[in-house]
């Protein structure tokens, strides 16, 4: 059976067994079924990556840490198939407005973020005086307002109240309760997720062990979606509907480019309008939900006079930057590109060492390094990165990268240490 859109197959260990193509298909599209399903608790734990470009007072590299909610299997699969669903409701609902154009985030056939940065570096070239003005929300997906979701999940589906079965998504998404990852483990014994058993206990073991040893939090707030479940992404779209309709209209007030990517907002206004349109946004997000919030700490303006920066920082947006002349891959992101290349030639190395101590084949298998570090292989960064020095502007990329082949040769010509 060919598997439709929404179907993956999931191999991760959670409380219960994925599903084939035909038994998740049977199961997600019965409204009846879905109604009356007892949703698993999420397992939760914290996406943490190493910040090197900022420290702490006391000298360490920061932290950057986001909460991550991953889903039963079979929950997986109700979660994407009704995403499936209201993306399509959604994209109708925008269809021919002036929000259609200023969402980019999880809407298929938009584009990628190379399209996304190339469109909003060519607005700036086009205006030559301008201000560029990138916002952040906070926590954006913690502090989603139920009330305002549940009003616009039934706007999209055209009803004054949500059916049975979107219902109970609702409540899992809103009253969605959650097991620490690391805690789980600790109870059930396990040491590797790794190693961990597929499902990770029988349903006597959750219910004496999970729910009765207290491991199960609920969120009782009236605010508040967990981030990392399928259905998380399009319901973000849908609860910023009123949003976005007022942002748009103001664009067209002060003939200014917006553009919404999840959390990141892009504005780009006429020259004496920086001040007022941040001050609107603003407001805006104030508005919609008592826990929305603009991360000023992250707000960057940049002037733009006669195509060049006069003031402020190069303008950075969906991982690159301009500077009014030439647009490149943002310095962090291409030092963590780096030291991806340096950890993973030497674990091939390290791999390699220990196969011929071993009596085993001892050669470095370059290929596999190729795939993944090189244009040789399918879909990395570097063939990513070549997408978009390609094209108009691009290069900058172009030479931040010209040398990615020799650097390569001589970290994996590098003697062990």
């Amino acid at each position: 059976m060919t598997a439709p859109p929404w179907y993956r197959k999931r191999k991760y260990p959670h409380f219960d067994q994925p599903l084939s193509v035909a038994e998740a298909l049977t199961y997600v599209t019965s409204p009846d079924k879905v109604a009356r399903h007892n949703f698993f608790p999420f397992l939760a734990y914290e996406l943490r990556k190493r910040r090197y470009k900022a420290k702490n007072s006391k000298g360490v590299a920061s932290v950057k840490s986001r909460p991550i909610r991953i889903a039963a299997h079979r929950d997986g699969y109700i979660f994407s198939y009704y995403a499936w669903l209201l993306s399509r409701a959604y994209d109708q609902t925008i269809k021919g407005t002036p929000i259609d154009k200023c969402v980019l985030a999880y809407r298929k056939g938009k584009g990628s973020n190379i399209e996304f940065a190339r469109k909003a570096f060519s607005e700036v070239e086009r205006r030559r005086d301008c201000v560029a003005i990138a916002m952040d929300l906070k926590n954006f997906f913690d502090s989603i307002d139920h009330a305002i979701l549940k009003q616009q999940w039934c706007r999209v589906l055209g009803t004054l109240r949500l059916p049975d079965d979107h219902f109970a998504l609702f409540r899992a998404m809103t009253r969605y309760a959650h097991v620490s990852r690391d805690a789980c483990y600790g109870a059930l014994g396990i040491e590797e997720t790794e190693r961990a058993p597929r499902p990770l206990c029988d349903p006597m073991t959750f219910r004496s062990v999970i729910r009765g040893g207290g491991l199960i939090e609920i969120n009782r707030d009236d605010y508040g979606i967990p981030q990392g479940s399928p259905i998380s992404a399009v319901l973000s779209n849908i609860y910023m509907i009123p949003f976005d309709q007022e942002m748009a209209k103001l664009a067209a007030d002060v003939g200014g480019y917006y553009r919404r990517y999840c959390d990141d907002i892009l504005w780009i206004v006429p020259l004496g309008c920086g001040e007022r349109i941040t001050k609107r946004t603003e407001d805006a997000v104030g508005r919609h939900g008592t826990h929305l919030k603009v991360n000023g700490e992250k707000t960057v303006i940049s002037y733009f006079s006669d195509g060049e920066i006069t003031s402020g920082p190069v303008l950075q947006y969906l991982g690159f930057t301009f500077d009014g002349k030439v647009w490149r891959i943002r310095s962090q992101t291409l030092s963590k590109f780096w030291r991806k290349v340096v950890y993973g030639v030497r674990a091939a190395k390290k791999r390699a060492a220990k196969a011929a101590r071993n009596g085993g084949d001892g050669r470095l298998y370059k290929r596999k390094i190729y795939r993944r570090f090189t244009h040789l292989g399918k879909s990395n960064f570097l063939t990513y990165a070549r997408r978009a020095w390609s094209g108009p502007g691009g290069k900058g990329v172009r030479s931040q990268l010209r040398r990615h082949w020799e650097r390569l040769q001589e970290e994996i010509n590098r003697p062990p240490r």
